[in-house]
């Protein structure tokens, strides 16, 4: 699937972190499968999607609170990743450790964004509240429209041109990275999956809690071992 097609999907999905539904659907996790599954290759897209669920598992996006705008970095890091890996066969862990560090940066810059738009809604219920004084409820419905339409505009230009710069610098630095560093890169994997676990265990800090990780452990390693 091309560039355009793939960002509308991840600006559709992007909504559901905050503005619409919130059923999970933007979790890297599931965005990552979704994408992944559209852009032709599903492993590639669950692979990314543990990566970032697990940098990211211990925030939520809830009321007003300010986090770093994961969901939104890691569909950006998941497309990215597909359109660049056919070329970097050879080369994928230094790939995928480029791609997280852009991430990241996105992940901060989205956060701008996402109190940015917070404030244009804010305005955009000024603009209801002085409406509903005249007696004309119908408005609320069209001006809630409206800036969900704008947002969706707003996070499908952002994975769109985020995908496109991101191709443009990555691939002018992977062509200076030598190739022996691939092996080295691969631990850097698993230091972002061992820091993903460590930020996953710190959310469990009453007893009770303990109980669940024991049982998500069990059949983690009965899924393994039946796979």
């Amino acid at each position: 699937m091309d560039l355009f097609p793939l960002s509308l999907v991840g600006g559709l999905i992007a909504l559901d972190t905050t503005a619409a539904l919130q059923g999970l659907i933007s979790q890297p996790l599931i965005s990552g499968i979704i994408l992944g599954w559209l852009a032709g290759d599903i492993a590639l897209g669950l692979h990314m999607g543990v990566l970032m669920q697990l940098l990211w598992l211990n925030q939520l996006p809830v009321g007003a609170a300010k986090i770093p705008e994961g969901n939104l970095a890691s569909i950006i890091a998941v497309i990215l990743t597909a359109r660049l890996s056919i070329f970097y066969e050879n080369s994928q862990n230094i790939l995928i450790l480029t791609v997280v560090l852009y991430a990241l940066l996105f992940s901060w810059l989205g956060t701008a964004l996402t109190t940015s738009i917070r404030s244009g809604n804010a305005r955009l219920f000024d603009i209801i509240s002085r409406t509903l004084d005249k007696e004309c409820i119908y408005v609320l419905s069209a001006v809630h429209m409206a800036a969900l339409l704008l947002q969706f505009i707003i996070q499908t230009a952002v994975i769109f041109f985020a995908v496109l710069i991101g191709q443009m610098l990555l691939q002018k630095i992977l062509v200076v990275v030598p190739a022996e560093w691939n092996n080295i890169a691969r631990y850097a994997e698993l230091a972002i999956i061992g820091s993903g676990v460590g930020l996953t265990l710190s959310l469990y800090k009453e007893k009770k809690d303990v109980l669940f990780l024991l049982i998500g452990a069990i059949l983690g390693v009965l899924f393994f071992l039946v796979m």
